[in-house]
This record gives C-alpha cells, structure tokens and sequence, in this order.
C-alpha cells in the first residue's frame, strides 16, 4: 500500500491518541518550530519523545521496504538476547499509529544523547586542546570503533549501512550505532536481500551491481573506510577539509574506488607509518575482490599481522635435520600449535619455541583465539625431502698422457646433474683421454642447493735419456824411474835423479747426478800422491 507522506505522519503524531504504542505511556513528543522535533531519512522520519529526563525514538516509515516487518520481529528478538552494548533496545510496533484512519507501524528505540561521527570529530578539531591532544582523542576513538568492529564479528551481526551519520558517540564517550533496517543479525539467516544500498563513499563498488543477500560481511569495507579515515586524520588535521566537504563519504570517493592506487587520497595516505600502509594495501586487496561475500575482516589482517609465527626452514632434510617454530603473540589469547597432516596438536604459551625432527611434510598451523572473540590462523608448510647423494670415482688416476681413463657415477635423490656443464642421467659413465692433469666436475643439485664431487687425474713424467751410461775404463798411471849408480868420491854427492812422467787424462764422464741417479760405487781406488810416490824413490836409493 502507499504510505502517507512526511507531513502527514508529522501531523498525526502531534495530535494524542494517534499512538498505539504502550512503550509510550507518559512521553510526548518534543516541540520544534513547525511542529513536533524531527529527523527525516531516505525511508524513515524519527520522532524524539520525552517524559522528564527519559527519552525514546520513534521511527515511522514513509518509504516501503519489503520484509520490514519480520526483520524487525527478528533483530529485536536477538538485540534483546544478546544485550548489545552498542545498539539500542528497540521494538516493533504493528500498526503502531493512526495517520487519518491508515495504521501503519511503528519502532521504538532508546533516545541516544551524543554527536554523529563526524560533528563529533568536528567538536575535536574545533577544541582549544593543543594537537597532541587532539591526535590522541582522534586514535581513541579509532579504537573504540575497532572494539565495536570485533564485538560484531563475534556476534556474526553486521549494520549494512554504516556511515558517519549511523555511528552516535555519546556525551560519555560510548559508541552506538542507530537506524536497524539493514541489520544483520545470525535469526535473519540467509532470507533477506539487503535493504539500501548506502553512501558510495562507505561501501564496495559491488554493493551497486546487484541484489546482495543480507549477511554477517556487509560492514567489512565500510569499517575498514571508517577506521583508515580516522587513523589517517590523526596524523594530518588538514584532512578534514575533504571529510567535511561532503555528506556522503568521509576520505574517499566512489571515483577513488575505481582506480585507488592512483588516487589522490591513496598517494596522500601512503605517507603515514606502517599501519596506514598495511591498512592501504588491505583495501587494495577488498577493491580487487568482485562479491563483498568474499571479503574478510581488515581487523583478523592487521591481528594476524602482529602475530609472529616463523620456521628455522622451510625445507628440512628427512629424519635428520631439525626444524625449530618461534611465536609471539603479543595480545590475549588461547594458542594452539597443531600439525594438519599428523595427530600431532598442543596448548602453548604466548611466546614459545617448538623443535622437530619430521619424517614427512607438514604444515603447522598456529590457532589464535584471541580475548574479543577472534579467530586466527597462522600456518607454515614444512616440506620433507631426502638429500642428493654422489658418487663418482675413475678407475686410474694416475696416468701418462692420453692413457684411456673410466669415470663413472652414481647420483641420488637430484634434481639435475652436470657433468662438467653437459646435463647427464643419474647413473652414467665417461671414457677421457686427458693430456694433461685435469680436474673432473660432477655437479647435482637437489631441493637444498648445488653439491658437487671432483676427480684430479694427475699425470706421470715420461723418462727422458740425457746421456748414455758406459763402463767406465780402467785407469792405470806408469811410473818409470832411472837411478844411475853413484861414484865414490870423498865427497858424497846427491844423487841425480831423472823421473819422467806419462801424464794422462781422464776422459769426460757425465756424473750419476746429472742422469738423475744416485748410485753407490764400489769402494773407490787408492788415492794417487805424487809425494808419497817421491818419498818412496828416494827411501828405497838410500837405503840402497
């Protein structure tokens, strides 16, 4: 049916006994200038109501939205369940007020005092805090929200439409978010298309394209927006220029969604610290997905980016090389350490160290079930292999030039193998007539690196004659003495002796040194003394 106008809802809820809403009893709408105080939305008008310091919403549809009705049945069955710190009670009220005799329904709602996102944030920057100041209250509420982005996660609730003018920040710091039409929670199941579409500078570009099933991920991208426009803006004030300049986005635009990288706001962006990249490149990462149903949340990323969880190799040598896990998980947390492809599983601390010998591949995987309610999986794939063996031997190794020489090998558990830099088989053999002394490489190489097993042929001099080895003659010197007889005279006189002497000369013999050989010779031959020889002459003429 046709719903009755802004004005007309207005009217009737200025006139008493409209309301069929006990909830009510005792609250009056507020006065404004034209008639009772209101706040008009794209589907909806909401009426604040008072009765002394308590006050409540109405809210009164102008614009059909299919399946209304139960959706509210059912969100405010599970907010009442859950107690929600975040969100408000709220109940549906069918038929709930009489607009000239059409009864059209209505939803009540706890009253929240505070500031929409932005003016909030317009209140900060406007205060005669200095900017340090400033740049702390902005990071809080950036937490805040964050504290609210996990509990929904938990909760498996989603808001659908969330954007600065959904999100009240209370005059005691809390955050609430307002207006249920897209909410989400686990009751609505996987019945309900998403209501509205919301602000393109909040929401993925797929949002637009097609009908989306209401679910738990329809928030992911405008938290991760939301939570990177705070966190930019605490690091550089100027920002708010763009923020306030526009009722539907915060930092960024549709357009910017449409190429980011090249961007002015992605460019401006890149220049704040580790986490505003990491925060950038989530984004990236959401614009190249094509169904907000295949999103993840930024939070489990930027957790599972403080989580340090590493393996002293990635590839281990079977049964013998020892692979050792490091973690730290630097927040609150229950810690498992289990292995995918074994039995194997174990509570842990925080911080902790696990040590191995594997016999097959693995893949540990570190659970994180952090204090908000987180789930977290970090995983390291060990793989096992068997390293290469070589053998390779030649069946002489020393040789004289060009004498044939056998290599042969024998090689397991490679990838490749190189002979020298030909690839050869595993198993194989070489016949080589090296000239000279060589060196022979066998190269393998297997999942752990390049190994290799080298062979020297050395090589044997070849005996060179210099000189031709004769008996040596036999050497004999003749000595011929004449004595004349002496005459007596009174005088005795010397005799005179004549020697005469064969004078010899040993021919030219090339020594066992210069051919090389050290040789022992028979006992040598007596010396020769020409004076000894003299002494003995003249002893035998004396004596004659």
């Amino acid at each position: 049916m046709s719903l009755p106008t802004k004005d007309e809802i207005s009217q009737a809820i200025e006139r008493k006994g409209t309301l069929k809403v006990p909830q009510l009893n005792g609250f009056s709408p507020i006065a404004g200038i034209l008639g009772p105080e209101s706040y008009a939305g794209g589907f909806c008008i909401v009426f604040p109501f008072q009765k002394g310091n308590e006050k409540k919403a109405v809210r009164v549809w102008h614009q059909e939205i299919g399946d209304i009705k139960q959706r509210y049945n059912l969100i405010s069955a599970d907010i009442h369940k859950y107690g929600a710190p975040y969100l408000c009670d709220v109940d549906f009220i069918e038929d709930g007020l009489d607009v000239d005799g059409t009864l059209i329904d209505v939803v009540t709602m706890d009253w929240i005092e505070g500031l929409p996102l932005k003016k909030y944030i317009q209140a900060i920057l406007d205060s005669n805090d200095d900017d340090s100041k400033k740049k702390l209250l902005l990071k809080e509420l950036a937490e805040k929200l964050l504290e609210m982005f996990d509990y929904f996660h938990h909760q498996e609730f989603s808001h659908g439409d969330l954007q600065h003018d959904n999100i009240i920040i209370t005059s005691k710091g809390d955050v609430k978010v307002i207006d249920y039409d897209c909410f989400y929670t686990p009751a609505l199941g996987s019945k309900f298309l998403q209501t509205t579409s919301g602000y393109k500078g909040y929401q993925h570009p797929s949002r637009f394209t097609g009908q989306i099933i209401s679910n738990e991920k329809a928030d992911y991208f405008s938290e991760l927006i939301i939570y990177l426009s705070i966190l930019s803006l605490s690091e550089d004030f100027s920002l708010w220029e763009i923020a306030e300049d526009s009722d539907f986005s915060f930092l960024f635009s549709e357009q910017d969604f449409e190429d980011i990288t090249n961007s002015v706001i992605y460019k401006r962006l890149c220049q704040f610290g580790n986490e505003c990249v990491e925060l950038l490149d989530i984004l990236v990462d959401y614009l190249e997905i094509d169904n907000i149903n295949e999103l993840y949340p930024f939070t489990d990323a930027l957790l599972t980016n403080k989580v340090l969880f590493s393996a002293s190799a990635e590839k281990v040598v079977r049964n013998r090389q020892v692979v050792t896990l490091d973690w730290f998980v630097p927040f609150g947390a229950k810690v498992t350490l289990a292995n995918r492809k074994s039995n194997f599983s174990q509570n842990c601390e925080l911080k902790g160290r696990y040590a191995t010998v594997l016999q097959s591949d693995a893949d540990f995987v570190l659970i994180i079930d952090s204090d908000n309610g987180q789930h977290i999986e970090k995983v390291i794939g060990i793989k096992v292999f068997d390293e290469c063996t070589i053998d390779f031997y030649a069946d002489k190794y020393y040789i004289f030039p060009t004498i044939p020489v056998s290599l042969s090998w024998h090689v397991k558990n490679a990838k490749k193998i190189w002979f020298d830099s030909d690839e050869v088989e595993a198993l194989g053999k070489k016949v080589i007539e090296p000239e000279k002394a060589t060196t022979y490489v066998l190269t393998a190489e297997d999942e752990f690196g390049i190994k290799e097993k080298r062979i020297d042929i050395q090589m044997l001099p070849i005996p060179l004659v210099k000189t031709l080895l004769v008996p040596t003659p036999k050497i004999e010197n003749n000595l011929s003495v004449t004595i004349h007889q002496p005459k007596i005279y009174v005088d005795v006189k010397i005799p005179e002796i004549n020697i005469d002497w064969i004078k010899t000369e040993v021919p030219k013999v090339p020594s066992f040194k210069e051919l090389g050989l050290n040789v022992e010779l028979s006992p040598p031959l007596p010396k020769f003394s020409l004076i000894s020889s003299i002494k003995k002459v003249f002893n035998h003429v004396i004596r004659k």
